[in-house]
Order: C-alpha cells, then structure tokens, then sequence
C-alpha cells in the first residue's frame, strides 16, 4: 500500500520520504568499510502522520519567533541599537537557516530576513566606516552570508546543518546518494576535501555491496561521479 506524503515535506517528513522503499537505506557500511549491517527500515503511514505534525509544530514555531523578531525590531530603541546589533543579526540568521528546511513557502518571510539582515550590515558598516581593516572584513561576512543564503536554497543543506538534524552520519551516504544533483552539489560544498574523500570511498563500497545483492542503483553511479567531480575541484 502506498503511503501518503505531503507536496512539500519539511525536515522530518522529507527524511521519511527518502527512505520509503530506497534500498540505499537497506545496507550502511562505516567510513572503513569494515562494519556491514542490514538496517531494516519500516516506514507507515502513523510514522508519516506523526513526522507530519512534528513539521506543522515547527512552521507554527517559526511564525512565532518570526513575529517576535519584527517586534523586537520595531521597538529598538536608537540607544540600545549598538548593544543589540549583534544579537539581532544572529537571530536573523538562524532564523533563515530554520526557514529553508520547513517546507512550506515562507518566501515572503526570508525576504524580510534578507532586508533586516542587509540593514543592519549597513549599520555595522557604518560605525566602522573609518577603519579600513573592519570595512574588509564586513564586505567578506557579507559574500560568505550571500553564499551560505543560497546554498539554504536547497532544503538539504538547512536540514543537514540543524543540531537536531534526522540525518545521521550512518544516513549521509545514502541521503546524498538519493539526491538531485543540484542539491547534491551544493551539500558536498559543506565538507571539507579530506571529509569529501571519505563519503566517496564509503559511497562507492555501498554501492558495490547493493549490486552484489542484485539491487539496481545505476543512478548512484550517477550521483558518485558527480561527489566524485566536486572532490576534483575542491
């Protein structure tokens, strides 16, 4: 029987989702692939309902901490704007990065994070207009903040960023293996060219495991060559 799955899962669902019937999921190997073990992985539809709400709880949740950050905007006084500046612009932060992994369309609302977070960029950049070394250093905070913003473009990588993350380090192969290769790409920029390394070579011995069972995983070979090119040209 098929399962019931929202158009637009957030971080718990979409977990589910992967999973549901992807034999990526049914052998994980560690980095030294020594250590094999069949994981057997039972998803229903109670399971989908239950990670359904858990995503509905945290939109709810963001609405909220959204609001509160816009009234916390609005009542800033011009005094205390220099002690709160900081403390702002990493809400602001954190917020954008909880918006990309919910599902929903909250466009409107990390447009308005983006304008807050370009406005107070401008005000750090001014109360340092005259120190050449911190200018430098605000417009190369600005470009890496651009970038991480787009890269929070792709659901996978707010979702793989998150303290709670439902990915675990035994689900990062085959989580990236079961991607669209502009997501996939854009996941394999978090990790640096030695962690790069290691989900390739555990990657390909998976995908090894899965055709000596017989599994038909030709477009893991697809996505591997191109984890493989992004290790290239890190």
């Amino acid at each position: 029987m098929s399962l019931y799955f929202s158009e637009h899962p957030g971080c718990w669902e979409r977990d589910l989702q992967r999973r549901y019937n992807n034999p990526l999921f049914s052998i994980i190997l560690s980095a030294d692939n020594n250590n094999e073990n069949t994981t057997p992985v039972h998803i229903d539809q109670p399971l989908v309902n239950e990670a359904q709400r858990k995503d509905e709880a945290e939109r709810i949740q963001f609405t909220e901490d959204f609001n509160a950050l816009l009234e916390q905007v609005v009542h800033l006084k011009s005094k205390e704007q220099s002690e709160l500046i900081f403390d702002l612009k990493d809400k602001i932060d954190r917020l954008y990065e909880y918006a990309a992994g919910l599902g929903s369309d909250f466009s409107a609302e990390k447009a308005g994070l983006k304008k807050l977070n370009l406005l107070i960029m401008q005000s750090i950049q001014q109360s340092g207009e005259h120190d050449p070394k911190a200018l430098e250093e605000i417009k190369k905070e600005t470009q890496a903040r651009t970038l991480h913003f787009n890269l929070l473009e792709h659901p996978l990588v707010a979702h793989l960023l998150r303290p709670d993350t439902p990915i675990h380090p035994e689900d990062l192969v085959p989580t990236l293996l079961s991607e669209e290769e502009s997501s996939l790409r854009a996941a394999m920029s978090l990790f640096d060219p030695e962690h790069c390394q290691i989900i390739c070579d555990t990657a390909l011995a998976l995908i090894q495991q899965l055709e000596q069972a017989g599994k038909e995983v030709s477009n893991a070979r697809i996505r591997l060559a191109m984890m493989a090119q992004s290790l290239s040209q890190s």
